[in-house]
């Protein structure tokens, strides 16, 4: 008879068995039941609550919670009643108060069932629909970039403008050149023009200056005869004229 391990050595090698996974692995994420579980929580109906009627009457103890916290006078009329859940209603009256258009003051009243008086939870100033409203606050942090950006996105485009205009201005230099030329060539008088002028008596000194007076030609040739003749002997004085003797006489 054969051994039990010779009988065991000769079946062969034992297989491995798969191992069960675990009941997570095995459901995927498109599971049709994890699916419905999800519809599920999402289809879930919101509770809608009918406006308690004592509540929505109570328009004295809303007036009168509110006169604790708002301006005489300043209270208007009511405006809307709005269901907050079960047994709970906020009055809304209109703002008379100035700076604060399209603002609602508000009571919220409650009680905890059908035979329990009204109780006040809260009183407040709400904006309503197209209330002016503060801008949404912004950080330091964040503002000061947004500046930052601001001043380097403009300090690119002027000096974009400052380079476009120096590429669109002419030569300065060479038009001042030709200018000057053009001056001094209107400026410079006329060569044949000036020695004639305007005025008609400066023409006339010209034209008595310019002609040879016979008188003084004459005296000058006499002083000329009378240098070249300085050198020779003196000549005999001239003979008294008639007219001379006469006076004498």
């Amino acid at each position: 008879m054969p051994d039990a391990d010779d009988t065991t050595a000769e079946s062969g090698p034992i297989e491995a068995t798969e191992v069960d996974a675990p009941v997570e692995e095995q459901a995927s994420a498109g599971d049709p039941v994890a699916l419905e579980e999800e519809d599920l929580v999402e289809d879930v109906p919101e509770l809608v609550f009918e406006a308690d009627p004592v509540l929505a009457a109570a328009l004295d103890v809303a007036r009168t919670s509110l006169a604790e916290i708002a301006p005489a006078g300043t209270i208007g009329e009511l405006v809307t009643t709005l269901v907050q859940g079960e047994h709970i209603v906020s009055l809304q009256f209109a703002n008379l108060m100035r700076g604060y258009p399209g603002w609602l003051w508000t009571a919220t009243l409650s009680r905890i069932d059908e035979t329990e008086d009204v109780t006040v939870l809260e009183v407040e100033l709400l904006p309503g629909e197209g209330a002016v409203l503060a801008p949404d606050w912004v950080p330091w942090t964040v503002r000061l970039a947004d500046y930052h950006a601001a001043q380097d996105t403009l300090g690119e485009e002027v000096e974009d403008a400052d380079d476009d205009d120096l590429d669109d201005e002419p030569d300065l230099d060479d038009d001042s050149d030709d200018d000057d030329a053009d001056d001094y060539s209107d400026e410079a008088p006329d060569e044949d023009d000036s020695d004639d002028s305007d005025d008609p008596a400066v023409d006339e000194l010209d034209d008595d200056g310019s002609d040879d007076d016979p008188e003084e030609d004459d005296s000058v040739d006499d002083g000329a005869e009378q240098d070249d003749t300085s050198g020779d002997e003196p000549e005999a004085a001239p003979a008294p004229s008639a007219r001379r003797r006469r006076r004498r006489r």
